[in-house]
């Protein structure tokens, strides 16, 4: 599974070992507990990378095969953009976590191309569908 936490201050990428399920369910329960409102959606989530990535060339095509669109943003970077299911103190938050679940290797991967490349990224999530 991989984690997206948005921050105000930017982004931090985490792989877990849960299926996204098992997360879901501990999370919605800390916050039934805690008496934190909760909001769980399916949307899509979009992760900023160098273009300069050599191994990029290989990598994009597999992506794109499996559904997950790749797109430009400018002569620097390109934007990944995953499914997957947005968690918040309330849907319209720009501050949650995004979690989705992928082929084991391309998480890895990502996670990778996203630690070398990370330095002065801009990050932006599709908006939420009704």
């Amino acid at each position: 599974m991989i984690k997206i936490t948005y921050l105000e201050s930017g982004l931090l990428l985490e792989h877990l070992p849960l299926p996204v399920e098992t997360w879901i369910a501990r999370r919605s329960r800390l916050s039934a507990r805690l008496g934190i409102p909760l909001t769980v959606q399916p949307t899509r989530a979009c992760l900023p990378l160098s273009r300069h990535l050599p191994e990029l060339g290989q990598f994009l095509p597999e992506l794109e095969q499996g559904a997950i669109a790749v797109d430009i943003c400018d002569r620097h970077y390109l934007e990944i953009t995953l499914p997957g299911t947005w968690v918040a103190d309330h849907g319209a938050s720009d501050v949650g976590i995004f979690v989705t679940s992928l082929k084991p290797c391309w998480e890895e991967k990502l996670l990778s191309l996203w630690q070398r490349s990370q330095a002065g990224v801009t990050v932006s999530r599709a908006p939420m569908g009704p």
